[in-house]
């Protein structure tokens, strides 16, 4: 049996002999990775492992790098909508981001600064609909 210029007995060779991966005797071999698999099978070998995907950063430490600190607010520095909302990522704003990590929960409704200072993302600064709905309830 022979796939794209490497034999059955090539690749078998090479998987006895290498702790190399499917794709890399593949490429070594002019082979296919699915082809050195299917002999790897063949032999009763185990599967390669994967390699780990690599460690995305916590989003702890991606929003601290795009923060400043300014006496008692937390200022944003990374980028903002046009009206100058702080945003995280494409799927959501800082201030959302800010309150997960203050509070350590998803935030009800809409996320509003409870200060005035600009773009302000102190999650201590920010509140949600329930906080919000809760200060209502409270008599002066």
């Amino acid at each position: 049996m022979k796939e794209k210029g490497a034999s059955w007995e090539k690749v078998a060779h090479h998987l006895v002999n290498d702790n190399a991966s499917d794709v890399e005797l593949a490429d070594r071999l002019e082979s296919t990775p699915q082809f050195v698999a299917r002999v790897r099978a063949d032999l009763g070998m185990a599967k390669f492992p994967r390699p780990l995907k690599p460690q995305m950063q916590p989003v702890a430490e991606v929003f601290a790098a795009h923060t400043v600190a300014v006496g008692d607010h937390l200022q944003w520095s990374g980028r903002t909508t046009r009206d100058g909302t702080p945003v995280f990522s494409n799927l959501e704003t800082a201030y959302r981001v800010a309150f997960r990590l203050e509070h350590g929960q998803e935030p009800q409704g809409l996320v509003r600064v409870a200060c005035t200072f600009p773009r302000c993302v102190r999650g201590a600064h920010l509140t949600d609909r329930v906080m919000r709905e809760a200060r209502r309830e409270v008599p002066a």
